[in-house]
């Protein structure tokens, strides 16, 4: 079997056991450079059966809410952040907290399913996501873990973006 074809098999295996999800937080525990700031233009969350990013446009709660001043992390899921599935130069598209650790919950507005998350990393490599957890809830009281990445790869030129089964 090809590296490809196992790749997807394994993919899909994981896929398949996502349950829906209404909630789902991303903690951000810390970056590539050690500083307190990170950032990051867009994520996404879909199927690999379809492509359809179900965070699009989803209702953001922020902790703790500081963020660069124009910097808000809506700016995470309104689409701005990748043209034609390329990740902008457009800095106005960012999300950029101000403190490590931070968290977003993101309100799918009705319970969907998933079973990748996407993350376009921002214009400083250092600054990535390296390590993070993604949570799945549908009351806000009982959360599951989805994720949890000790050691993410930094975004480049060629690549930026990265990519997750859950």
């Amino acid at each position: 079997m090809s590296m490809q074809r196992h790749l997807q098999s394994m993919l899909m295996r994981a896929g398949a056991q996502v349950a829906g999800y209404r909630y789902v937080e991303l903690n951000v525990i810390s970056n590539w450079s050690g500083e307190v700031f990170t950032n990051a233009f867009e994520i996404q969350l879909y199927r690999a059966a379809d492509g359809i990013n179900r965070a699009l446009n989803a209702q953001v709660a922020f902790t703790p809410e500081d963020f660069l001043t124009g910097y808000p992390p809506t700016n995470l899921v309104d689409g701005i952040g990748t043209v034609a599935g390329e990740r902008t130069n457009d800095k106005r598209a960012l999300w950029y907290p101000t403190s490590l650790p931070t968290s977003i919950t993101l309100d799918l507005s009705q319970q969907v399913v998933f079973d990748r998350l996407r993350i376009y990393g921002g214009p400083l490599a250092t600054r990535d996501f390296k390590s993070f957890t993604l949570s799945g809830s549908n009351n806000q009281i009982t959360w599951d873990l989805l994720l949890s990445v000790a050691s993410a790869p930094q975004t480049t030129a060629e690549s930026f973006y990265t990519e997750w089964a859950i």
